[in-house]
C-alpha cells in the first residue's frame, strides 16, 4: 500500500457516503420502497440509523475500491470509471441474487436490473475519483 492508495480510498469512502445518501437516501428511496416487500423489522427508520456503522461501511467500500483499482494499475478517471462500474455492478448483481434466492425482499425482478445499473453508475463515479487520485502527479 502507498499514500496515493490510502488517499484514494479515503476519497472513495467520502464520495460513497455522500453519493449513496443522495442516490439511495433521497432520489431513489421511494422507488426502492415501492418495489420491495415490506418486512417488519427489516429497515430502521432514518432517525434510528446507526451512523457509525454507515460510516464504517463506506470506509470499507472505499478501501475496497482504492485497493482494487491500485492493484489494477488504474491511473486515470476513465480507467477508474470503467473498473468501478464493473466492480459495483458485479457486486450488486451478486448480492441481489443472494437476496432473491434467500428472501422475499423484492416485490419484482425489475428492481434488480435498476439496482445493478444504479450501482454501476455510482461505482463509475467513485472509480473515476479514485483513478484521478491514483494518477495524480504521474507523467502521462
Amino acid at each position: 500500500m502507498n499514500t496515493k492508495m490510502l488517499l484514494a480510498s479515503l476519497a472513495a469512502a467520502v464520495a460513497s457516503f455522500f453519493i449513496g445518501w443522495i442516490v439511495w437516501g433521497m432520489l431513489l428511496n421511494g422507488y426502492y420502497e415501492a418495489n420491495m416487500n415490506p418486512i417488519e423489522g427489516y429497515s430502521r427508520p432514518m432517525e434510528e440509523m446507526n451512523m457509525a456503522a454507515m460510516i464504517l461501511a463506506n470506509v470499507f467500500w472505499g478501501i475496497l475500491m482504492g485497493w482494487a483499482l491500485w492493484k489494477m494499475g488504474v491511473t486515470n478517471a476513465m480507467g477508474g470509471a470503467m473498473a468501478g462500474a464493473i466492480l459495483f455492478a458485479l457486486i450488486a448483481a451478486g448480492m441481489d441474487m443472494y437476496f432473491l434466492a434467500m428472501t422475499f425482499l423484492y416485490a419484482n425482478t425489475t428492481i434488480i436490473v435498476v439496482d445493478v445499473i444504479v450501482n454501476a453508475i455510482v461505482g463509475g463515479v467513485i472509480g473515476a475519483i479514485v483513478g484521478m487520485i491514483l494518477g495524480s502527479g504521474s507523467k502521462s
